[in-house]
């Protein structure tokens, strides 16, 4: 067994429930590669070389979930409706930010692809260089954090997409209500860190009824835009019951 597997199997995020619930920005491994009648060439191709495709925010049926499939080049990108029993394994945000700690292998490379390039790209690949500096102030407040993106993409599955352009993008799970004030000081301590690597951060705070911005919800605007299933809305509490209708 790939070591990065058994780990993943420690956090939960890749037994049989995490695969019949999948959150946005899961990656999800595909037990077979499905038929979309209308996706373009590049899709089929790309999941032949890495059967993985990310989670979307988007409505989808009983027994389905939206994902995404990312491509070569950055336009390439393609969304589709995965029936959840497609799927073979499920990893999230947050069990790839413990890679950080192993340094095991990304969970769904092959038994001789490459192993994780933090380490010595981080002269060269700001976001890299950036995620390896947040970790102890996002270990700090104690709630569930990961990477996304490109970056996530290249921890799970251990192929170089992240480049020197590229953003960092982190999501947060925040269950319980964040104050502004909390929010402000933990932007004002990542944007150090961004400054410092010379890279845009972008950060995400999920509570149960979607995602904010945490740049947003810092600012001074009274209403913060919420994402989830449906079309985004402007909220007051994000936490509140009943926020995203």
């Amino acid at each position: 067994m790939n070591p990065a597997d058994a780990l993943l199997d420690s956090t939960g995020s890749c037994d049989p429930a995490a695969r019949l619930a999948p959150r946005p920005h899961d990656l999800l491994r595909l037990a077979r590669i499905p038929c979309w009648p209308d996706a373009p060439a590049w899709v089929s191709a790309e999941l032949a070389r890495m059967p993985v495709v990310v989670v979307r925010r988007a409505w989808a049926p009983k027994g389905a979930v939206a994902v995404g499939v990312r491509g070569a080049q950055r336009n390439q990108r393609y969304g589709a409706l995965l029936a959840l029993s497609d799927i073979a394994q499920c990893a999230s945000p947050e069990c790839l930010s413990a890679l950080l700690d192993t340094g095991e292998r990304p969970p769904y490379a092959s038994g001789d692809g490459p192993a994780p390039r933090i380490a010595e790209a981080q002269a060269h690949l700001p976001a890299l260089t950036a995620l390896r500096a947040i970790a102890p102030a996002l270990r700090r407040l104690r709630m569930d954090w990961g990477p996304t993106g490109s970056v996530g993409f290249e921890l799970a599955t251990g192929l170089p997409v992240v480049q020197t352009s590229s953003d960092l993008d982190v999501l947060i799970r925040a269950p319980e209500w964040i104050s502004r004030d909390s929010a402000r000081a933990l932007l004002g301590t990542l944007s150090q860190h961004a400054a410092h690597a010379a890279v845009r951060i972008d950060v995400q705070l999920e509570t149960p009824a979607g995602a904010i911005a945490l740049a947003e919800y810092a600012g001074q605007a009274k209403h913060v835009l919420l994402r989830h299933g449906g079309a985004p809305v402007l909220v007051e509490n994000p936490w509140a019951p009943g926020a995203a209708t």
